[in-house]
């Protein structure tokens, strides 16, 4: 009777351990997917006809993975010379020096760093909890440290919120500028603003 319950109790515990598995590399895939969130972030500005933006996105994600990809490759190349001085950009699973900043989560920052500064909280907050995700799912793979995961996340955030400019809905929001003369020949000029809620 003991054999049985000790080879139930180690099927069991087998069987939750490859469904941790699973589970963990589903959350993996999970990040990978969600590193392209700078394609929804366009599919977005393109549906609203926001061209502005469109631009301002491509150089925020252009710039974002730009540095970070020099980033990599320049610390990695010194990572030959200085192994133990560049341990930063070590990835936790010792396959190379590859791992500072994070490319998956200074991608997916980048979209949420320009949807927060474009269109405000609204986007800002989702985007972000999704780029969290993906940030998450890089430390939990083993592919990245926490340090090279809120590195990422902030150069990725931070260039896109930098080069982009907050999005005014031709819709609700009314700027015009008038120049009149009045009767005594005097020039006045006047700016108004309206928006609709």
């Amino acid at each position: 009777m003991k054999i049985i319950s000790i080879f139930v109790s180690l099927c069991l515990l087998l069987n939750s351990l490859q469904a941790q598995n699973k589970a963990q590399k589903a959350f993996e895939v999970l990040g990978d997917i969600l590193q392209f969130l700078p394609a929804f972030s366009a599919s977005y500005s393109l549906a609203i006809k926001d061209y502005e933006g469109l631009k301002e996105l491509a150089i925020g994600f252009g710039t974002t993975m730009g540095v970070t990809l020099i980033t990599k490759a320049s610390l990695n190349a010194l990572a030959k010379k200085y192994p133990q001085k560049l341990q930063i950009a070590l990835r936790p699973n010792h396959a190379n020096y590859e791992g500072f900043p994070s490319g998956h989560t200074s991608s997916a920052f980048s979209a949420a760093g320009y949807m927060q500064r474009r269109y405000g909280w609204k986007w800002g907050v989702p985007m972000s909890l999704l780029a969290t995700l993906v940030g998450i799912s890089r430390v939990v793979a083993n592919k990245h440290t926490p340090v090279q995961v809120v590195a990422g996340a902030m150069l990725g955030f931070g260039v896109s919120y930098l080069v982009s400019s907050r999005y005014i809905d031709p819709q609700k929001d009314r700027i015009s500028f008038q120049h009149t003369v009045d009767m005594r020949q005097r020039e006045k000029y006047s700016l108004s603003y309206a928006h609709s809620f």
